[in-house]
Order: structure tokens, then sequence, then C-alpha cells
């Protein structure tokens, strides 16, 4: 391989070098982080639903008891018993959504660390190959100047031949 060839080969690789952000994009893709993001946002509209649900048991309650004979603490038993299973559903949706956030970060963290190594093992690549250009094109230098020296060694020689030649033959005769 020649300098022109490397040089070739370093400049096509650096075109088609993908940014660090192509490689953490690339990464999130691979292991799943939008739809981990999608699932936890999901749980938390979820809870907020949950919520809204728990927040309006009381004034449903009273809603649906008032004009009869029910007492205070019937109303609020009634009242305790429909939150129950939504406080359950709200405690749970709210672990799921803690373990799908910190799933969420994980993945985040792995994309980061994924983009991380594939980026410089490119930039190592690249290194390896500028280095690879600039010792042929050293390498041609050196042997460019070294021809270059040799062919001048060699018609300062044929000179020096030519003008010892021409003396010999001025005083000889």
């Amino acid at each position: 391989m020649d300098s022109n060839q490397a040089l070739q080969q370093l400049q096509q690789f650096q075109g088609s070098r993908k940014s660090a952000q192509d490689y953490y994009t690339q990464a999130q893709g691979e292991l799943g982080v939008g739809a981990a993001q999608q699932r936890a946002n999901d749980l938390r509209g979820l809870i907020r639903n949950t919520e809204t649900a728990l927040k309006g048991v009381e004034g449903s309650v009273t809603g649906r008891t008032q004009g009869s004979l029910v007492s205070e603490a019937q109303r609020s038993r009634l009242a305790n018993i429909e939150r129950q299973p939504l406080q359950e559903g709200l405690t749970s949706q709210q672990g799921s959504y803690s373990d799908e956030m910190a799933n969420y970060r994980d993945l985040l963290g792995q994309a980061g660390q994924r983009a991380n190594m594939s980026y410089q093992t490119d930039a190592d690549r690249l290194a390896a190959m500028q280095t690879n250009y600039g010792n042929l094109f050293s390498r041609e230098q050196a042997n460019q100047d070294r021809r270059f020296k040799e062919s001048q060694a060699a018609e300062a020689r044929r000179q020096f031949d030519i003008e010892q030649s021409r003396l010999r033959a001025g005083s000889g005769g």
C-alpha cells in the first residue's frame, strides 16, 4: 500500500464516520430505551388516574349515600372499602413505576457506555489510519530524497570523471 491509497482510505473513513450522537441513538434503539421510557410514562399516567380516582371516592360515596339513612360511620366505612383496592393498585403501580424508571436509567447508562466504546473504537481506528498514512508518506519522502541525493551524487561523479578525462587528455597531449 502506498501513501495515496492510505490517504484515500483515511478520507473515506472520515467521510463515513458516525458522530458520538449517532452511536448513542443507535445504542438506545438496540437496548429498547424508548420502550422503557414509554412504559414508565404509561405507568405515570396510570398513577395519576388512580390518584384522581382515590380523591374522588369520598365525594362519590357522599353523593350516593346522601339522603339515605346511613350514619357517618357507615359512610366512612364504605369510603374506606372503596378506597382500599385503589390504594393497593396505586402502591403496586408506584412500585412498578420505580422499577421501570430504574430500568430506564440503567438502559440509558448502558447506551452511553456502548456509544462511548464504539466511538472510541472509531477514534482508535482513525488514529491508526492517520499514523499509517504518516509513516508511508514519510517513508516515500525519505526514499525520494535518497534517490535524489543518489542521482545528484552520480551526476557529480559523472561530471568529475568527465573533467578528469579532459584534464588527462589535455596534459597528456
